[in-house]
């Protein structure tokens, strides 16, 4: 087995695995995709290596970098596929907030109705543009059950943002005194 076909079966691999990924977890795949994108950049540092080292003719060295490009450009597509699942996931959370406090507003809320049916109005119009640019693994009939999850990951890193902010706040004080 040559270089090329090396590294051509490691990539088909990646790519395997991340579709793996995607289907089982069509909400929130980009932490999963970010470790396959580190592996395959220790990957990709050892096939250039052996390039150097093994002396091959330019054209394998062609060969193996548009192997290696084409990887990089499916990442690129699978993020931002994710960037689209979030965002149309953010709007849905939206909607759904807004949606809860139209039909039970508190006192303090009722002046404020028009805000709320304009931002609902909005992250629905949102939630529809963005649905032509979700990707086809992602089930619509699901939507609830992966916000229930995404909301929940969603939380974990507001609290893990909250606590790094203080843990910085914190030492940032104690420096002062």
């Amino acid at each position: 087995m040559n270089l090329e076909t090396l590294a051509m079966n490691y990539y088909e691999k990646k790519k395997e695995s991340i579709l793996d990924i995607m289907e089982r977890h069509p909400y929130n795949y980009y932490t999963f995709i970010d470790y396959e994108q580190n592996e395959a950049g220790g990957a990709r540092s050892f096939i250039s290596y052996a390039l150097r080292e093994m002396n091959l003719p330019e054209e394998i060295r062609n060969a193996v970098d548009a192997i290696e490009k084409d990887f990089s450009q499916f990442i690129f597509i699978k993020l931002n596929e994710q960037r689209q699942v979030s965002n149309y996931l953010f709007q849905y959370s939206l909607a759904r907030n807004m949606q809860k406090i139209i039909a039970k507003p508190t006192d303090e809320q009722v002046p404020m109705l028009n805000f709320f049916q304009k931002n609902l109005k909005d992250a629905e119009t949102q939630m529809h543009i963005l649905k032509e640019s979700l990707p086809e693994s992602f089930d619509l009939n699901k939507v609830a059950a992966y916000y229930e999850v995404w909301e929940q990951d969603y939380r974990k890193t507001q609290e893990k943002q909250r606590r790094n902010e203080l843990k910085k706040l914190e030492e940032d004080m104690e420096q002062d005194y």
